[in-house]
C-alpha cells in the first residue's frame, strides 16, 4: 500500500523539512511538490556558483523504508560521475544499502548538494566512490556475454604476443542471454585447451586466437575500427581480408585479459561487434575433500522419475560422473511438477533427458541410458543385459516403488554382493522411507525389505486410507499425490545415504533405514518425525552356489555332451 494512505503525517514532516532547508541555505531554490496519482515528487533547484542545476526528487510508494531517488529534471543528462547513466538517479550518502527510516527527503537534497559541489571543485579532487557493484549489477543489460575461465586466462597469458591460434567458440542461449566461451584450442597434436560445451544444446564456431601486440592498448568492448587495428598490429588483419563470406570470430588477448569479437563479413565491409567478458573465478572448494573420491564411480539408477531424476543430477553435483540408468517412461507436462526435468524434454525418454540434465551440471560425465522397463513386458535378452550392465555398477539405486524392479535390483546386487539404495514417498506427502542393504553389513535387499515390512505391521497403526490397514502396502502403490517438496525431501536423504554408502566406513549414519514423517499423521507425531530401522542379521550375500558344486558341473557338462564326441 502506497505509504501516503498509511503515514500522511510523515508527508506533512517532509514538506516541512524542506522547506525549513529552504529557508536555512542560499543554494536551495523553487522548491514545487506536485502529486502524481499517488506519487509523490518535488522539483528543485542547487545553486552550484553561477550554474543552477535543477533537479527532481521522487517518493517510492514504500517510503519510509526504502530511499527517495534523485535524478536530473531534465533527461538525458549526465550530472556526476556518481550517477546510474544519463538521466538516471544520483548515487548519494544514502542509499538503498544503508538506508535508515528516518532519514528525510531534506537529507538527501543536502546530500546532492554536496556531490555536485565536492565533483565541481577542482581542489577538492575525485569524490570517493561508494559504488560496491557486483559484476551481476554491472552486467545486468548485456546479452551477449563471453566467458573466460581463470585456468584459460593463466594460460594464454603465458603464450608469446602475436600468437594467432585455431579455437573453437561454443555458444548457447539461456534466458535471452547468448553464452561463449572456449571449447579447444589449438588443433592435431598441438591441444592447448580442451572442456565440453557447456549446455546440453548448442552450437560451436571456428575462430582464431590472437595475441595482441605488447604495444597495443587492450580495449575490453572494441568497436570495429579498434578490432581491426589491433588485428593488424598484431600481424593477423590478413584474416579480414580473406574474401569469404559469413560469420568471423576472434577472441582477442593481452595477458589474462580476453574479448571475443564477431563480425559479419561481406564482399563491401566487415562489421565486428564485441561480447562482454565475464571473468570465471577459479572454482574455490565447495565440498568436502573426501568427495573426490566419487569421482569414477558408476552409480546405476534404475528409475528416472520424481526421485531417480533428483538423485542422479544432485549425485552429479557431488562429484559422481558414471551413471548408467534405467527406464522406459516418456516426459509429460504431467510430470513437470515433481521431476528434477523441464518443459524442453517433453516427449522425450526420460533416460535421455536426465543424462543430458546431469552433463549440464558435469559436462565430463559418462552416462550409460536404456530405454527399458525393468521387470516389465521386455524380452529376456534385453532385461539380461539390463542386469549385466547394472552388475557394472559400484552401487545400484532404485527409485523405482516397483516391487518387480526391487526383485530384480536386489539379485543383482546379492549375487554380485553390491550395495542397494531405495526409497519411496508415502501417498498424500505424509512422508516417506529411505533404506539400504550393504553386503555384510545389512541382510541382502529381498530379507532387509522383508524386515521392514514386519517393521510396518508391528507399528499396531493402520493408515486409514488403505482398505487392507496396510501402510507400507502403499509402496507398490501407483503415482502418487505428493508436491514437489515431498518428493524433494526424500530424493535428498536418498542422496546423502547414497554418497555414504560410496564413502564407505566410518558412515555418518547409524541406521539402514529411517522412515520421514512430514505431518502429524500415521505413526508421526509431527512434522519431521524420524523413525529409524535397524535389520537383524540374516542370510548371506553372494551366488548361491550348489551344496555339490563340482559334482553338479561334471554331470552338466556331460549330459550336454554331443553323443558323437569321445569321451
Amino acid at each position: 500500500m502506497n505509504w501516503l494512505l498509511t503515514q500522511p503525517g510523515r508527508a506533512l514532516k517532509e514538506k516541512a523539512g524542506l522547506a525549513d532547508l529552504e529557508g536555512e541555505v542560499d543554494w536551495l531554490s523553487e522548491v514545487a511538490w506536485k502529486l502524481e496519482g499517488l506519487s509523490l515528487t518535488v522539483g528543485f533547484t542547487i545553486a552550484l556558483g553561477e550554474r543552477r542545476v535543477p533537479l527532481v526528487m521522487t517518493y517510492p510508494d514504500y517510503f519510509p523504508d526504502a530511499p527517495p531517488s534523485v535524478k536530473p529534471a531534465a533527461a538525458d543528462v549526465l550530472l556526476s560521475g556518481h550517477q546510474w547513466g544519463r538521466g538516471g538517479e544520483l548515487c548519494l550518502e544514502h542509499r538503498a544499502d544503508n538506508w535508515r527510516a528516518e532519514i528525510t527527503g531534506a537529507d538527501m537534497v543536502r546530500s546532492a548538494h554536496r556531490l555536485l559541489s565536492e565533483e565541481g571543485d577542482p581542489a577538492a579532487g575525485p569524490v570517493p566512490s561508494a559504488h560496491a557493484l557486483s559484476l551481476g549489477q554491472t552486467i545486468r543489460g548485456e546479452d551477449y556475454r563471453f566467458l573466460w575461465p581463470h585456468a584459460l586466462a593463466d594460460l594464454v597469458a603465458a603464450l608469446p604476443p602475436g600468437a594467432d591460434l585455431p579455437v573453437v567458440i561454443g555458444e548457447y542461449k539461456v534466458g535471452g542471454v547468448e553464452l561463449a566461451r572456449p571449447t579447444t584450442i589449438g588443433e592435431g597434436d598441438a591441444i592447448l585447451w580442451s572442456e565440453p560445451l557447456l549446455g546440453s544444446e548448442g552450437r560451436t564456431y571456428e575462430a582464431r586466437l590472437v595475441l595482441l601486440a605488447p604495444e597495443t592498448r587492450f580495449i575490453a568492448k572494441p568497436d570495429t575500427d579498434q578490432a581491426r587495428e589491433a588485428l593488424t598490429a598484431a600481424g593477423a588483419g590478413h584474416h579480414l581480408d580473406t574474401p569469404k563470406e559469413g560469420l568471423r570470430l576472434f577472441v582477442l588477448a593481452k595477458g589474462r585479459d580476453a574479448t571475443l569479437v564477431w563480425g559479419y563479413q561481406t564482399s563491401e565491409k566487415t562489421a565486428l561487434f564485441a561480447y562482454r567478458t565475464v571473468p570465471l573465478p577459479e572454482a574455490s572448494p565447495r565440498l568436502p575433500d573426501a568427495y573426490a573420491a566419487l569421482a569414477g564411480k558408476t552409480v546405476g539408477l534404475v528409475g528416472c522419475g520424481s526421485v531417480g531424476s533428483k538423485v542422479a543430477v544432485a549425485l552429479a553435483r557431488c562429484g559422481v560422473d558414471h551413471f548408467v540408468l534405467l527406464d522406459d517412461d516418456l516426459l509429460y507436462p504431467g510430470n513437470l511438477v515433481r521431476n528434477a526435468l523441464d518443459g524442453r524434454a517433453i516427449g522425450l525418454n526420460k533416460t535421455l533427458a536426465l543424462s543430458a540434465a546431469v552433463r549440464d551440471v558435469r559436462p565430463e560425465a559418462k552416462v550409460t541410458t536404456r530405454n527399458i522397463r525393468l521387470g516389465g513386458q521386455e524380452s529376456s535378452g534385453t532385461t539380461a543385459q539390463a542386469l549385466t550392465l547394472l552388475e557394472t555398477c559400484v552401487l545400484i539405486v532404485d527409485a523405482t516403488a516397483e516391487p518387480e524392479a526391487f526383485n530384480l535390483c536386489s539379485s543383482v546386487c546379492s549375487n554380485a554382493r553390491k550395495p542397494l539404495v531405495w526409497g519411496v514417498v508415502y501417498a498424500g506427502g505424509i512422508g516417506g522411507v529411505i533404506a539400504r542393504a550393504r553386503p555384510d553389513v545389512e541382510p541382502p535387499p529381498l530379507l532387509a525389505r522383508a524386515q521392514m515390512a514386519l517393521w510396518y505391521q508391528a507399528r499396531g497403526t493402520p493408515w486409514a486410507a488403505e482398505d487392507d490397514g496396510s501402510y507400507g502396502a502403499r509402496e507398490a502403490g501407483s503415482p502418487l499425490v505428493a508436491d514437489d517438496a515431498d518428493v524433494g525431501v526424500i530424493a535428498a536423504h536418498m542422496t546423502r545415504l547414497v554418497i555414504d554408502t560410496l564413502l564407505g566406513a566410518p558412515s555418518d549414519l547409524s541406521h539402514s533405514a529411517y522412515v520421514i514423517g512430514f505431518k502429524k499423521s500415521w505413526i508421526f507425531d509431527a512434522p519431521f518425525d524420524v523413525w529409524p530401522i535397524d535389520f537383524t542379521p540374516e542370510g548371506r550375500w553372494g551366488p548361491n552356489f550348489s551344496e555339490a558344486l563340482v559334482e553338479d558341473l561334471n554331470r552338466l557338462v556331460a549330459e550336454l555332451k554331443p553323443k558323437d564326441e569321445p569321451a
